[in-house]
């Protein structure tokens, strides 16, 4: 199935006070009031990662970042405008939880396979 994998990244915060844990306690908080309000649920995987932005030009986000990457199941959510106004919500709401740092949203067009435990 074709379906939008949604890729965000937080950048510029402290990765002593905000862990994984902590990233992804507040997309969890976000998405179960998005689900309530939309029924519509947005599961995401946190890692962090290393940012390489270039300190000689002047970028002085620090080097590692969040990265949450959400991937719409169409099985489960047949409508992509529908999950996109939910991400949307669910990212404003981490991201004003993490103090709206700086970050980024790449959205690409995905082969989604999807199998259940037998």
């Amino acid at each position: 199935m074709v379906t939008e994998r949604y890729i965000i990244s937080f950048y510029g915060i402290d990765t002593k006070y905000y862990t994984n844990e902590f990233v992804g306690k507040c997309w969890e908080i976000a998405a179960d009031e998005v689900y309530r309000e939309r029924q519509v649920y947005v599961t995401g995987s946190v890692l962090t990662t290393n940012i390489i932005c270039g300190e000689v030009r002047g970028c002085n986000l620090g080097n590692t970042g969040h990265v949450i990457t959400s991937v719409r199941n169409p099985a489960e959510i047949h409508d992509g405008e529908l999950y996109r106004e939910a991400i949307k919500r669910v990212l404003l709401k981490t991201r004003k939880m993490l103090d709206n740092p700086n970050m980024s949203v790449v959205i690409d067009k995905v082969e989604y396979y999807y199998f259940c435990q037998i």
